[in-house]
């Protein structure tokens, strides 16, 4: 399973259906917080969404609406009897902020934080297990450092071609090629070779771009994403705005997605100018018909682009 489920919307303030920026990202029996704005565990309860298996928070940058939920986030983990270590990785200068938010209100947590510094100015996989790997994208912000994230979902296991294969071959033949490893006889000829029975399908990629302008320097690091999520905070007759502020608009978004030859757009991060949301599909949809919008309460699951699964 690849999730992602977003719990907030919206561009700097709330709105009565738009969180602060936020989203959790499921991958197997692993989940990650996103970005924690005001209001994050409220929307976590609203979306039945368990924090059994969050083990990683990621913070993009230090604008308020993007981490103000966070210590309301960690004390309502510590009472939900959390004792498992929870790892952070964000800006720097985020671990004083913790330290101190902790210190001044005489907060003991159960569990232990494990903060961890997000590389500046460059990108590299900071995170990787047998499972998943995650790379942070540097941004085009107003806030230095602003980072987003590629998750990346691996294969570890191949996937057999049933159909080629004898209805009553033995279970462990199954696990081997599977494993990747040719079943061969006792005078060790190949009978069934990894190469002939079996696939391995390819990564599944997910682009998390959060706060920034148009910047096609980002595009070599998100070539072929499954689904990209980038910012749209203005339509594109605010474009000089979104210039202004380091965002971008709806038809930005759109071009980026075309020009990574991404399989999927999503669009975040709306300014509370715009009461209406269609807009923003309408004008991304003009340039990247697959675009969707990615509004509180909604989950997409990251699956391979159909290229991948001819």
């Amino acid at each position: 399973m690849f999730l992602v489920t977003i719990l907030g919307s919206s561009a700097a303030m709330p709105t009565p259906t738009r969180n602060q920026t936020s989203q959790i990202i499921t991958i197997e029996n692993t989940r990650f917080l996103v970005d924690c704005g005001d209001g994050t565990f409220v929307q976590i309860l609203r979306n039945g969404v368990s924090t059994k298996n969050l083990k990683y928070i990621f913070i993009s940058h230090l604008h308020t609406d993007h981490f103000t939920g966070l210590m309301a986030f960690l004390v309502c983990l510590g009472m939900q009897s959390r004792h498992s270590p929870l790892y952070i990785y964000a800006p720097a200068d985020l671990e004083q902020y913790i330290n101190l938010h902790l210190k001044i209100s005489q907060t003991t947590l159960d569990y232990e934080i494990i903060f961890q510094a997000l590389p500046e100015g460059k990108s590299e996989v900071f995170l990787e297990t047998a499972h998943f790997s995650v790379q942070n994208l540097p941004l085009e912000h107003r806030i230095k450092p602003c980072n987003g994230f590629l998750f990346t979902k691996k294969n570890p296991k191949r996937t057999i071609l049933a159909e080629k294969l004898p209805k009553n071959l033995l279970p462990k033949y199954y696990i081997d090629l599977q494993a990747g490893i040719d079943v061969k006889n006792e005078n060790d000829e190949i009978l069934f070779s990894v190469e002939d029975y079996t696939i391995l399908l390819p990564e599944c990629k997910y682009a998390y771009c959060s706060d920034t302008k148009y910047n096609t320097e980002l595009l070599p690091l998100i070539q072929n994403v499954d689904v990209l999520y980038h910012e749209a905070t203005f339509l594109h007759k605010d474009a000089q705005k979104a210039n202004n502020t380091y965002h971008s608009t709806a038809l930005e978004a759109a071009q980026m997605a075309q020009q990574a030859n991404a399989k999927q757009l999503l669009l975040g991060h709306f300014s509370i100018r715009y009461h209406d949301s269609k807009p923003f599909l309408e004008e991304a949809k003009s340039i990247f018909p697959n675009t969707y919008l990615a509004e509180d309460g909604v989950s997409f699951e990251i699956q391979l682009g159909e290229r991948e699964k001819e």
